[in-house]
């Protein structure tokens, strides 16, 4: 997969990383199929609005993208056991986020 910025930013207080990268609309969706699958498989994790108004909104952001648009940063989270967390904060590599 092939990428145009890659940039990692831990924050040690809450032991998290922040990874920003720029994607094809379908390696996005490859990344999040199995969490959007899973209601996002964190606890409280809202499912997917389905009232009129975001279905409204969602269309045009479908619509927006596929006339070339550029979208803003979306966050995709992910819960990394203690020795997946190290291993991440070590990376150099972009593809050792996009396939977990």
């Amino acid at each position: 997969m092939s990428t145009k910025m890659f940039s990692l930013i831990e924050d040690k207080r809450v032991e998290c990383l922040s990874v920003m990268t720029v994607l094809t609309v379908k390696s996005y969706l490859d990344i999040v199929e199995g969490a959007y699958s899973n209601k996002g498989g964190i606890d409280g994790q809202r499912s997917k609005l389905t009232t009129k108004t975001a279905q409204t909104i969602r269309q045009r952001m479908v619509d927006d993208v596929a006339r070339g648009a550029v979208l803003p940063p979306v966050v995709v989270g992910y819960l990394a056991d203690e020795d997946e967390y190290k291993t991440l904060a070590a990376t150099s590599e972009i593809d050792n986020f996009l396939f977990l």
